[in-house]
């Protein structure tokens, strides 16, 4: 008898993908935040997306902004 496979993550909703990025951005109308919000109260798998949408937004803030050497732009301009 085959071992069992491990089971795989819930996938998102793949119409709320979008709703989720922009709910995490602040650019949801009132309408469309309250509609979500009221999905991810029954949706475990939007709400697991949503917080790992929040993860990454803070390390990508954490990182900081990169200065690119000087030379690097006077290689491309040239």
């Amino acid at each position: 008898m085959k071992p069992e496979p491990a089971p795989t993550p819930a996938a998102p909703c793949a119409d709320r993908e979008e709703a989720l990025s922009l709910y995490v951005d602040g650019d949801l109308s009132p309408e469309d935040q309250a509609e979500l919000e009221a999905h991810l109260a029954g949706c475990p798998a939007c709400a697991e997306e949503l917080e790992a949408l929040r993860r990454m937004t803070g390390a990508l803030r954490d990182l900081g902004r990169a200065t690119p050497p000087p030379e690097l732009f006077e290689s491309v301009a040239t």
